[in-house]
This record gives structure tokens, sequence and C-alpha cells, in this order.
């Protein structure tokens, strides 16, 4: 689970691209904002399999 956030990061050379903007904002920026937001889902919901009762 905490591989994927890792591989995708050192992909850089499929999303270092201009195209599409969203809101104004390149590809480049939002793709690694998005994967930031998925990465701290993922890192909750494994702590959460970790460590399941102790909150």
């Amino acid at each position: 689970m905490f591989v994927i956030p890792w591989v995708l990061y050192t992909l850089l050379p499929i999303y270092n691209t201009i195209q599409p903007e969203l809101g104004g904002v390149p590809f480049f920026y939002w793709f690694q904002t998005l994967w930031l937001l998925i990465s701290a889902i993922l890192f909750v919901i494994g702590v959460l399999l970790l460590y399941p009762g102790k909150r």
C-alpha cells in the first residue's frame, strides 16, 4: 500500500506536462497535489489496518 505513491512519484517523465490544466494550474502540480492527498488517505488506512482498536 505504501509502495503505490512512491512508484508514482518516481515516474516523473510520465506526468511532467503542462496540459491538461485544472483551473489554470498545470497538470504537473495538481497531479502531485492529488497524490499527496491520496497518499495521506492510504497511510491512514494502513495505520487503521495495522492497529485496529487503538484510536
